[in-house]
C-alpha cells in the first residue's frame, strides 16, 4: 500500500520541491500551506508522516506539532520538523512536542529521504510488534493427570494462548512431529508411555527445535533430577504444588523470548530475502541509473521554473540552444548530450532565494543583488559532488562569470570559465533578452543579437557569441522557439548585472 506523507511549508517552492523528489520515490505527498489546513486534513485521512517547515503562516513547528499529538488516534503519526535554524532552544521545545526528527533544511536530499525511509521503516516494525503481541501462542501440554491436564487447558486459554493438551510425552511428539508451529513445550516428569525425560531429550535432539523452551514440572524432592534436565536442555521449571500466578509468569516470560526470537527470525528472512532482491535492482538500475539522473535533473529544473513562475520552456529552450551550439563548435554526442541535461540546472540555487527577491517587479537594490547572487554557491551546494552532476555543477557555479573577470561567484576570467559555462551564459543571455519579463517587454530578434555583439569579449566569449549569431542569422535554430514557445512571464536577473 503507498505510504502517504503530508508536507506543511509557507513556502510554495519547498512544497514543490519535497513533493516532487518523495513523489519521484513511490510516495503520495498532499502538500498544504498552513497548519489550519494541515490539521484538517489529518481528520479526514492519516498520513504515516507528517513532514513540517519551522515557521507557518498561521503557527508554528511547536504549536502545531502539540495539536497533532493532543489527540490519542495521532500519537503514533512521526512528525519531521525542517529548520533553518540551528537552535537547541527550538529543537528541545521540538522533542518536547512529539516531534520525531529534526533536520536542518539544508541538508542533501539523499539524507532527508533516508531519514524519512529509517522511521517510517521503525514505524512498520513496531506496527508488526504489535500485531505479534496480540497473537494466540502454540503451547504444547504433555500431562497424563486429566484434572490437571484441564486445569492448564483453562489457564493457558485466558493468558490468550492455544493449548494442545496431550495425556503424555508419546502423544506429545507424535503432534511435535506433525505440525512443528508450537511455541512453548509444559511437560510432566513422570508419565506413562513416553515421561518428561524422555520427550525433553528428542526435543533437543532436534535442532528445528532449539529455540522452542521447554518447562517441566517437578516435585520438591525431584531436585537431583531436574538439575539433569536442565543440563540436558531444560528451559525452565515449577515445582508442585504451584501457585497459577508464578506458571503463567514463568510461561509469560519465556513466551516474551520466542516472541522476539520469532522476530529476529522474520528480520532475518526480510534482510536475505532484501539482500536478494538489492543485488537484483542493482542490475537493473546499472542499465537505467543515467535515464532517472536525467529524470531527476529535468524535475528540480522545473521547481526551480515553479518558484519563479516559469512554464518550464525557458530551461528547454536553454538546452536545446546549448547542445546546438556545443554541436556547432565540435563537441562529441556524448559531451553535447551532458551538456543539454547538465544546462536544465543552471539556475537550481534559486530554490533557495526569497521569494520576495526572485519575483519582485522593480529592479533590486543592493543588499537584494547579493542575496540574489549566491544562487549560483548555492546550486552548486545542492548538486554535491557527485562525478555525474560535475557539468551541470560547473555550470550553476560559473554561468555568471564574465570574460573580464568582473563576474561572480569567483571573478575567473576568460578561459579559466569552464567551456560549458560559457555556452550556457550565451544562451541563457539571449532567451532572457527575446523573452517577455515582468519588468521588460520582449527584444526582437535582431537587438537581442546587436546586445549579444555589443557584450561580447568584455561579458561573454566572442568566439561562442559569433557562432551562435552564425546560428540564427541561418534560422537553424528557429524551430527550438517553436516547439517551446513562451506562455508567461518570469522574474530573471537582468543581463548588464
Amino acid at each position: 500500500m503507498q505510504q502517504i506523507i503530508f508536507v506543511v511549508d509557507d513556502s510554495s517552492a519547498i512544497r514543490s520541491l519535497y513533493k516532487t523528489v518523495l513523489e519521484s520515490i513511490g510516495y503520495r505527498v498532499v502538500a498544504f500551506k498552513s497548519g489550519k489546513s494541515l490539521l484538517d486534513a489529518v481528520e479526514a485521512e492519516l498520513p504515516d508522516l507528517i513532514l513540517m517547515g519551522a515557521e507557518l503562516q498561521d503557527t508554528n513547528c511547536v504549536d502545531l506539532a502539540t495539536k497533532v499529538k493532543s489527540r490519542p488516534e495521532y500519537l503514533l503519526i512521526p512528525i519531521i520538523v525542517i529548520s533553518s535554524t540551528r537552535s537547541m532552544d527550538l529543537r528541545r521545545n521540538c522533542f518536547q512536542a512529539g516531534v520525531t526528527d529534526f533536520i536542518l533544511k539544508n541538508c542533501t536530499q539523499k539524507f532527508l529521504i533516508e531519514r524519512i525511509k529509517l522511521i517510517l521503516q521503525r514505524r512498520e516494525t513496531m506496527q508488526f510488534n504489535q500485531h505479534l503481541a496480540g497473537q494466540r501462542f502454540n503451547v504444547l501440554i504433555a500431562e497424563d493427570s486429566q484434572a490437571l491436564l484441564a486445569l492448564y487447558g483453562h489457564m493457558f486459554e485466558q493468558m490468550g494462548c492455544r493449548p494442545i493438551l496431550c495425556k503424555d510425552g508419546e502423544e506429545a511428539w507424535n503432534h511435535l512431529q506433525q505440525d512443528s508451529d508450537v511455541d512453548l513445550v509444559l511437560t510432566d516428569i513422570e508419565m506413562p508411555n513416553m515421561d518428561g525425560i524422555e520427550l525433553n531429550h528428542l526435543i533437543r535432539s532436534r535442532s528445528d527445535f532449539d529455540q522452542v523452551p521447554v518447562i517441566v514440572v517437578t516435585r520438591i524432592d525431584q531436585q537431583e533430577l531436574l538439575c539433569e534436565l536442565l543440563t540436558a536442555g531444560a528451559s525452565d521449571y515449577i515445582s508442585k504444588p504451584f501457585i497459577h500466578e508464578e506458571l503463567q509468569a514463568r510461561v509469560s516470560a519465556h513466551l516474551r523470548t520466542r516472541l522476539l526470537y520469532k522476530e529476529q527470525q522474520r528480520l532475518n528472512n526480510e534482510l536475505q530475502e532484501l539482500n536478494a532482491y538489492l543485488e537484483d535492482r542493482v542490475r537493473e538500475r546499472t542499465q537505467d541509473l543515467h535515464e532517472a539522473n536525467v529524470e531527476t535533473i529535468s524535475k528540480l529544473a522545473k521547481v526551480c521554473d515553479f518558484k519563479d513562475l516559469e512554464t518550464g520552456n525557458h530551461i528547454n529552450r536553454v538546452k536545446a540552444y546549448s547542445e546546438e551550439l556545443g554541436r556547432a563548435i565540435g563537441l562529441s554526442s556524448e559531451v553535447v548530450t551532458r551538456l543539454g541535461y547538465s544546462s536544465m540546472m543552471h539556475d537550481l540555487g534559486k530554490i533557495t532565494t526569497p521569494d520576495r527577491i526572485l519575483n519582485k517587479p522593480g529592479p533590486l537594490d543592493a543588499d537584494e543583488w547579493i542575496k540574489m547572487r549566491e544562487h549560483s554557491l548555492a546550486g552548486a551546494s545542492l548538486l554535491g559532488d557527485k562525478q555525474f552532476f560535475s557539468m551541470a555543477r560547473e555550470i550553476a557555479l560559473y554561468h555568471h562569470e564574465r570574460m573580464d573577470g568582473n563576474g561572480y561567484p569567483k571573478g575567473l576570467k576568460g578561459n579559466e570559465i569552464p567551456l560549458s559555462a560559457r555556452i550556457v551564459a550565451v544562451v541563457d543571455v539571449f532567451d532572457a533578452l527575446i523573452s517577455k519579463r515582468s519588468y521588460k517587454p520582449a527584444w526582437s530578434q535582431d537587438e537581442a543579437i546587436a546586445e549579444l555583439q555589443r557584450i561580447s569579449d568584455d561579458h561573454l566569449d566572442k568566439r561562442l557569441v559569433d557562432m551562435f549569431v552564425s546560428m540564427l542569422d541561418s534560422g537553424q535554430l528557429d524551430y527550438i522557439r517553436n516547439i517551446y514557445p513562451e506562455t508567461s512571464g518570469s522574474s530573471l536577473e537582468i543581463v548588464s548585472e
